[in-house]
């Protein structure tokens, strides 16, 4: 399978490198990196998706991750790297799953060879590697799609598939790991049986930055950001589920934070 790469913007195709971390040598020195992760749901009517190219446009972050986005609301001066199409249902034309957007230039990218196809991407900018995920809901493939799976099956299976992933990342190099998880963390009575697999996906290199947070609508985050420990994220704020006007965007906030180095 070819790893996904699309370069809005016309500037050619960019290198692919999946074995370790080799091409830009990080020496802990980072201007504070603006981050964006929204969950856009597909959004198809024209005004919503008007309503997110301004709002990505106005926020202006340095790195994105856009999880269930078509083409459409991808910015075209954006260097976006995308998750395979395939991710277990029907197919439609310019829908991924997960995408991973930067104003600068991506190198050694991975669409996760091995792993369930269409829910990861990975690539270096600015001397750090960003994985883009977007884990199984627990009801995947039980009552719709392939009706072949209990609930929760497709959700471990993917985080078993990522630990060691993300183990080998972290030898490498700062990692910053964000999407949507379907997780709450702290768990509550829905997730308290399975977020010991996320626990263990990340293992103890990782920090989940976003743990406990409580959205601008009141409730527990199922989207997160996870780093390294040369690496922590800061939430900024969350945007509400619904335009001023009351229309629903998403049934996910959208999260805004800053990346920042704790070496050096």
């Amino acid at each position: 399978m070819e790893d996904h790469v699309s370069l809005i913007g016309g500037r050619g195709p960019l290198p692919i490198e999946t074995e370790g971390h080799t091409d830009e040598r990080w020496t802990g020195d980072l201007d504070t990196m603006k981050l964006l992760l929204w969950n856009v749901e597909w959004n198809g009517s024209k005004r919503k998706r008007s309503f997110i190219e301004n709002t990505i446009s106005d926020l202006a972050p340095d790195v994105y991750c856009l999880t269930e986005a078509t083409d459409a609301v991808v910015p075209q001066d954006a260097h976006v790297i995308s998750a395979t199409e395939d991710y277990g249902y029907q197919l439609f034309e310019g829908r991924r799953k997960v995408r991973l957007c930067s104003g600068t230039e991506w190198s050694e990218v991975s669409t996760g060879n091995g792993m369930p196809p269409g829910r990861f991407v990975s690539g270096i900018t600015s001397g750090i590697r960003f994985v883009g995920i977007c884990v199984p809901w627990f009801d995947a493939h039980v009552s719709r799609g392939k009706q072949n799976r209990k609930r929760w099956e497709e959700h471990v299976d993917f985080l078993k598939g990522l630990a060691p992933v993300l183990n080998s990342y972290a030898e490498f190099g700062p990692v910053c790991v964000l999407g949507d998880f379907n997780q709450r963390v702290p768990a509550t009575s829905w997730n308290e049986k399975y977020i010991g697999y996320l626990r263990d996906a990340l293992s103890d290199r990782y920090s989940l930055d976003t743990e406990g947070i409580i959205d601008v609508d009141g409730e527990r985050l199922i989207d997160h950001v996870a780093t390294t420990h040369q690496l922590t994220f800061e939430i900024q704020e969350t945007l509400g589920r619904k335009t001023d006007d009351g229309s629903t965007i998403s049934d996910h906030p959208a999260i805004i934070g800053e990346l920042k180095s704790l070496v050096g």
